[in-house]
């Protein structure tokens, strides 16, 4: 399996976690459980990237790396927003609409910045990095080189 398709198969599972919160607020089962497995899989995805890919992104397109990052930032804040409503609910209020609500922002944004990234840093990463990644996504990080950048790729 490359890394495009590793990324991915993450990005996947990630959704039906999504999927099964969603689920498990409408019929009332086991929201923490869920939640905290979709909070889990959210950071583990997000770190990943953040050691493995961005810094090798970031020498080759800045612009890019930084988009991608920040959405990273606005998914955490978005993910801490829900995390606070399903841990201390607060007394009276509509906590089913509110937890719904984010959630179906929370898995917008998701899918938009899945969609940029399977459209960019994957194929990019599977390019430059794939040598490197092809075993676990924890890999040791290579060597400095491993990553031209765009332009000198392109000469």
């Amino acid at each position: 399996m490359g890394l495009r398709a590793k990324f991915s198969e993450a990005h996947r599972r990630l959704e039906g976690v999504l999927d099964r919160l969603r689920r498990d607020e409408q019929q009332g089962s086991a929201l923490a459980s869920s939640f905290a497995m979709l909070d889990r899989s959210l950071r583990e995805l997000f770190d990943e990237e953040e050691a493995y890919l961005l810094p090798r992104l970031r020498r080759t397109d800045p612009s890019e790396a930084a988009v991608l990052a920040g959405q990273h930032q606005a998914l955490r804040a978005r993910l801490a927003a829900l995390r606070a409503l399903v841990t201390a609910p607060i007394e009276g209020s509509p906590r089913g609409l509110l937890v719904a609500d984010l959630m179906g922002e929370l898995a917008a944004e998701l899918r938009l910045h899945r969609e940029r990234k399977e459209g960019f840093l994957y194929p990019w990463a599977e390019q430059h990095l794939g040598r490197y990644l092809t075993d676990s996504l924890t890999p040791p990080p290579p060597p400095e080189d491993a990553a031209p950048s765009l332009t000198r790729a392109a000469e």
